[in-house]
């Protein structure tokens, strides 16, 4: 029998507990992190929810004339690779500045 098992992450030293909130409160992605410190994206995402932390990678003028430039012809995972942003951020910067995918019709 095949027995097939998740390898165990070892768990995260104080010191890089601190590193991980250091960096993503200053604005780098999860994804920088994880290729910092070469662990897995997803654990370091799980440990930035589990922690509460938020970011406050601001958008810059130029990010977000591209978004609102092309928001309308351009899929939101094309956007946000371009800008190295997540899904995520460009969905929550389209709703809070009333950016739609869609016109409704009259």
């Amino acid at each position: 029998m095949l027995e097939l098992t998740k390898e165990k992450i070892p768990p995260y030293l104080q010191e890089e507990r601190a590193l991980i909130k250091q960096l993503y409160e200053n604005g780098v992605s999860a994804t920088k992190i994880a290729q910092r410190m070469g662990r897995p994206e997803t654990s370091i995402r799980t440990r930035i929810n589990r922690w509460g932390l938020k970011s406050i990678r601001l958008w810059t003028q130029r990010e977000e004339k591209f978004l609102k430039k092309h928001y309308h012809t351009m899929k939101i995972k094309e956007i946000a690779q371009t800008l190295n942003r997540t899904e995520s951020a460009v969905n929550h910067y389209a709703s809070r500045h009333g950016l739609r995918k869609f016109q409704r019709q009259m």
